[in-house]
């Protein structure tokens, strides 16, 4: 058997892994939470089951991990999307949810499956990678007669 495209194992294993890391953030963000400042008044933090962004004031700096369990809720998930920019007083505040990357990682990663588990059934069933004409009876170094494309097992 002919070894798998990179791409599509890069995408279907890599997509999997975002998939499950963001989960786990996802969930683990209810009971700890975790905060980064630099000196020019970015924070980004995880925290609620959302992704925080802002700009403001200067502030110290440095990687501070915090513990959320008073602040509002220890089991409290936040669904909703937040942005606002306020030019008045230099602030930008962005909320994301982390269940949307992990959703588009999702979709990535099971399409990326479906293709794969599509192409070792053609090529265990002999059939044309390409548009599905059944091989039987032809070279493995032969053309498709339907659309010209290659076996996949070459000879």
């Amino acid at each position: 058997m002919k070894p798998h495209p990179r791409i599509r194992k890069t995408v279907k294993w890599g997509g999997a892994i975002v998939a499950m890391l963001l989960v786990f953030m996802w969930l683990g963000s209810t009971r700890h939470g975790l905060l980064w400042r630099d000196a020019a008044g970015r924070t980004v933090a995880v925290r609620g089951g959302r992704f925080i962004a802002t700009q403001c004031a200067a502030d110290q700096g440095g990687l501070i991990p915090i513990d959320w369990r008073d602040s509002p809720a220890p089991y409290e998930l936040d669904f909703s999307f937040s942005w606002t920019l306020d030019r008045t007083r230099g602030r930008t505040f962005l909320a994301m949810p982390l269940w949307a990357p992990m959703l588009i990682a999702v979709a990535f990663s099971a399409a990326a499956w479906r293709f794969d588990i599509l192409a070792r059934r053609r090529e265990r069933l002999n059939l044309c990678p390409k548009c599905n004409y059944d091989r039987v009876g032809l070279s493995p170094g032969a053309v498709c007669p339907e659309c010209g494309t290659r076996s996949a097992s070459r000879a």
